[in-house]
């Protein structure tokens, strides 16, 4: 329901007794401000994210397409409102999560000189929110004055239209596939139809999980074309209740059918805005930089994220932008404020731990929230701790102000998830690492297989039979690496190094490797797993460090049809077996000898 109306001067003073800070926008706009208010069932946490994505939010009130470009830092945003081309700069957002959210612009071109859209979430008995949004302007001349009232009415209609839905979706039922802001088409027809339904057979056949290739492609076809510019795997899997890595797999494989596109995003650190979008790991540089931030930072692991497109053949998509700065795309900022002022913040957040600093980084403390913090502190003054719902004051240090949420994009595709995944190596092909370049690629567990006896083998079959021979050996080896979604990082000779991203998928290779069939070739297998990095060979990607090394040498103390492994992996798969020693670098060491199948064997559990 709508609630009582206000007068400009009475809202004003309320939104002004709430945020102190906005003193300065509404005093300048009172006089020609549309503003209005709304009763919602449910509190403001729940309303938040509606609010806070704001391109999709602007989309639905109809708000005219914006193009920006960064001169600066600074965004510089052009649209056409009715028969008036605009034409302004806007700064960085103000915003204190689920409670306030302000976004300026200063017009260089148009019938009006600025305008302060602000949108206010108050907490109201009974697990509700009262949400009032303000629209203030100040107009440029006669053109202006004429100008206002009618974006103002456009406006006015819009969030009238709108915010009834908005209002029973919360309600009756706040199922995702009806949530008002959503633009979902009717599908694809015709012969993109049909290769979404030949790519899903091709698939199926393959082995892929039948749900999530049909999971997968209807989002693809269905979806809103906001989440399809920049399509991240692991985020479809949580919303739809897939496997994360079952859904990668696929999204690569429907890459090689030429349905989607690979992107590896270069990501600032502090912002969280991609700040460069890369085809291929060729084109990596080892720093990059962002002018939003006025940063220059590494590019290691941790700042890099694979993403997708859709392509053409599929569904055209082009990016569009409604807003340049929307608190939605940058979750972990729970407050940004650009003060000039002492200014008291009450802080919405939840336990744990946050970084408090100034945007040039010259003030950076740490902040931790529980029940047995404090009721209130000041951001210059050393580390901070606070209680839920304290009082945070900002000091005017001529320049904005960030509170950050300390934790780890879990949606994001790092090179440790997919580097080590047969899927990606089959799409990029030949792709290298720059000459320059090397990426910590986290834990995996690496595999090698090793013909054992192999000369006295050349010389028995000769060279021509023991090349073929060899050849096939590869295909099987190849073929169960794939089998549990690993990858061939390379061959050495008649020895295979394979990756897997966990140590259970390759122990259930190392199994089907040591019992396999090689003819007149016999093979041991080793095992190791932990922290390595990917280097630029001239094979393409290759991993190195003492875990590949390591890795290597086990294969000493493993025979025919045996698997070495590591104690630290045996132990973490449960795995027994005889201990036998080996030499690395001179030191004597333990492995574990696993006979899948055998007495001690345990493979087939794994």
């Amino acid at each position: 329901m709508t609630a009582a109306p206000q007068g400009a001067d009475e809202l004003a003073s309320r939104l002004q007794s709430l945020h102190p800070w906005l003193r300065d926008d509404l005093e300048a706009t009172r006089s020609t401000s549309y503003t209005d208010s709304w009763l919602l069932e449910a509190p403001p946490r729940e309303v938040w994210p509606l609010i806070s994505d704001t391109s999709r939010l602007n989309r639905a009130l109809r708000v005219p397409r914006a193009t920006f470009e960064e001169v600066g830092g600074r965004r510089r945003g052009s649209s056409r409102y009715f028969r008036w081309a605009l034409h302004w700069d806007e700064p960085p957002w103000d915003w204190v999560a689920e409670q306030v959210l302000v976004c300026r612009k200063s017009f260089r071109k148009g019938p009006v000189q600025a305008v302060a859209a602000i949108l206010v979430l108050e907490p109201i008995e009974g697990e509700r929110t009262r949400l009032t949004v303000w629209y203030g302007w100040i107009p440029k001349g006669l053109a202006g004055q004429f100008a206002v009232p009618r974006i103002t009415a456009y406006l006015r209609n819009s969030y009238e239209a709108l915010l009834p839905q908005v209002e029973e979706w919360i309600r009756d039922h706040r199922e995702p596939s009806t949530w008002p802001l959503l633009r979902r088409p009717a599908g694809v027809s015709g012969a993109r139809r049909r290769r979404v339904d030949d790519a899903a057979r091709v698939l199926t056949r393959k082995g892929y999980d039948e749900e999530v290739v049909h999971d997968v492609l209807e989002h693809l076809v269905r979806g809103d074309p906001m989440d399809l510019d920049r399509i991240r795997p692991f985020a479809i899997a949580d919303t739809l209740g897939l496997d994360r890595h079952e859904t990668l797999a696929v999204a690569l494989r429907l890459t090689g059918e030429g349905l989607l596109r690979v992107r590896w995003d270069v990501v600032c650190p502090h912002c969280r805005g991609a700040r460069a979008s890369l085809s291929r790991l060729d084109e990596l540089q080892p720093e990059a930089s962002c002018e939003a931030c006025d940063v220059v930072f590494q590019t290691t692991s941790e700042r890099l994220e694979l993403t997708f497109r859709c392509h053409d053949r599929l569904r055209h998509v082009e990016p569009r932008v409604y807003c340049a700065a929307e608190a939605a795309l940058k979750p972990h900022v729970r407050v940004q404020l650009d003060m000039r002022e002492n200014v008291p913040v009450v802080l919405t957040l939840e336990p744990g731990r946050y970084l408090v600093r100034t945007a040039d980084f010259a003030v950076q403390t740490p902040l931790r929230i529980d029940e047995d913090g404090a009721s209130s502190g000041r951001a210059d003054e050393g580390e901070l701790h606070l209680a839920p719902g304290a009082t945070l004051v900002l000091p005017d240090q001529g320049g904005r102000w960030l509170v950050e949420a300390l934790w780890n994009d879990r949606l994001a595709v790092r090179p440790t998830d997919v580097l080590s995944m047969s899927e990606y190596r089959e799409v990029m092909g030949d792709e290298r690492l720059g000459t320059d370049m090397a990426l910590e690629m986290g834990d995996q567990a690496v595999l090698f297989t090793d013909v054992v006896a192999s000369t006295e083998l050349y010389r028995k079959l000769g060279d021509m039979a023991a090349f073929h021979a060899v050849r096939a050996h590869f295909s099987v080896v190849f073929g169960l690496v794939q089998a549990e979604g690993g990858a061939v990082i390379k061959t050495i000779g008649d020895a295979v190094m394979a990756a897997f991203t966990t140590p259970e998928a390759a122990a259930r290779a190392a199994a089907q490797l040591a019992r396999a069939d090689f003819g007149d070739l016999q093979v041991r297998v080793s095992l190791h797993s932990g922290r390595c990095i990917a280097v630029a060979m001239d094979t393409g990607v290759d991993y190195f460090g003492s875990v590949v090394n390591e890795a290597a040498k086990l294969q000493q103390a493993a025979g025919p049809g045996e698997v070495a492994i590591s104690e630290t992996m045996a132990a973490e798969l449960g795995i027994d077996g005889a201990k036998t020693p080996y030499s690395l670098g001179g030191e004597q060491r333990v492995a574990v000898v696993w006979v899948p199948g055998g007495v001690d064997g345990r493979g087939d559990q794994i």
